[in-house]
């Protein structure tokens, strides 16, 4: 179980990203996020009707929030790993089969199309690539700024004391089949949740890594130290890509330089293993790294998309992607219960007085409310130890 072959390959690329993209597509169409069409051109100025990252995004929070919803209960009482594991890729399952067959029904409308077209099309994609060689050079300069960062990730694996709790965690998971049930510094059981013990019964992250380690077959430390900086650093690529395009209206040129700056900061500004940059980006397999470098920046993507929505009368059901992402963050680190909400309820407000909508107010409550809930089960927790 601690090498990787080609199984653990298919099982990574299956798990982490095609099982996700069919997930996030499904509940993109359940949300009346996902927009059925031709997807636009490389260089054209249009709108995107397909947006490829935000369901890959959306599959990964879906499965986020259906662990941590699972694991608190699971925790608390005791219970077996395997029920949270067995939930979470049950519910995965089936918005994959959902999304296969929403996906398969939406292609058998489109017309068909003659191979002469086809060629003509790929003939006019050639054209437009001479027709714009510095955005061309630019996509190239990116993908290989990209390429350097992911050399820079593998070939510098970061370890220090914090795998002696998210590693041990989760190695010591799949070892027994029970969710923070040994004090990995004692050896001992655990039998209140205090200090570090009530973080991770918040947050159970490293509960996530085993739950993906057991999917793809994989050692909890090699998919935490090669594996999910690898894939993650992929996916946040995309979401900056995504970024660009929502903040520099679709002009791939600003979008090139702006992907690849981001890229070229984290090589560059990550000097030490306690540095901001150090944070964000090669230290993946911890929860507060990837609360900045992919949960936070994806909040953004997503208050930015709804805010282009102008109709009042479905906005609320598509305000749910949020709460998703809210409890994501929440399972990734103790911070993103505080950053998630605060960013969630200020961009609601401000939203609701631009727009004019006040039933978004009500939406940004029913978003926070894993927030809110994990919060004050933080105090609870607190004043019980004091208590006692």
């Amino acid at each position: 179980m601690g090498t990787i072959n080609a199984l653990n390959l298919i099982m990574i690329v299956m798990n982490m990203l095609v099982v996700p993209y069919f997930a996030g597509y499904a509940l993109l169409r359940m949300l009346g996020l996902e927009v059925v069409g031709e997807p636009r051109k490389l260089y054209e100025k249009t709108l995107r009707n397909v947006r490829h990252g935000m369901r890959l995004f959306s599959g990964m929070l879906l499965s986020m929030t259906v662990f941590l919803a699972t694991a608190l209960p699971v925790t608390w009482f005791k219970g077996s790993f395997y029920t949270v594991l067995w939930i979470t890729l049950g519910v995965t399952i089936f918005f994959v089969v959902f999304g296969i067959e929403r996906l398969v029904c939406s292609k058998n409308k489109k017309d068909t199309k003659k191979s002469s077209q086809n060629r003509r099309d790929s003939d006019k994609t050639w054209d437009l690539i001479k027709a714009h060689k510095e955005e061309t050079v630019l996509i190239i300069i990116c993908i290989a700024a990209i390429a350097y960062y992911l050399y820079f990730v593998i070939s510098k694996m970061h370890f220090d004391e914090d795998d002696s709790r998210y590693i041990v965690n989760a190695v010591d998971i799949l070892r027994t089949g029970k969710l923070l049930s040994t004090d990995p510094t004692t050896g001992g059981p655990i039998t209140e949740f205090y200090g570090d013990f009530k973080k991770d019964f918040l947050s159970p992250w490293y509960g996530y890594i085993a739950y993906i380690s057991k999917i793809c077959f994989i050692h909890p430390t090699v998919m935490a130290h090669t594996i999910m900086p690898v894939v993650y650093t992929l996916i946040i690529a995309v979401l900056m890509f995504d970024i660009g395009i929502e903040v520099f209206n679709k002009d791939i040129l600003k979008t090139s330089i702006f992907v690849t700056f981001m890229f070229m900061l984290y090589v560059f500004g990550a000097y030490s293993r306690t540095s901001a940059l150090a944070m964000k980006s090669y230290r993946q397999w911890q929860g507060k790294a990837m609360v900045a470098s992919f949960g936070l920046p994806l909040l953004i993507l997503l208050y930015m998309i709804l805010y282009e929505i102008n109709d009042k009368k479905d906005i609320g059901i598509k305000w749910l992607i949020i709460l998703f992402a809210d409890t994501a963050l929440c399972l990734m680190s103790g911070n993103g219960i505080i950053f998630s909400a605060i960013m969630t309820g200020c961009f609601g407000l401000i939203y609701t007085i631009l727009k004019k909508n006040w039933r978004i107010l009500i939406w940004t409550v029913i978003a926070v409310i894993p927030n809110a809930i994990l919060i004050i089960l933080s105090q609870v927790l607190t004043i019980n130890m004091y208590l006692s």
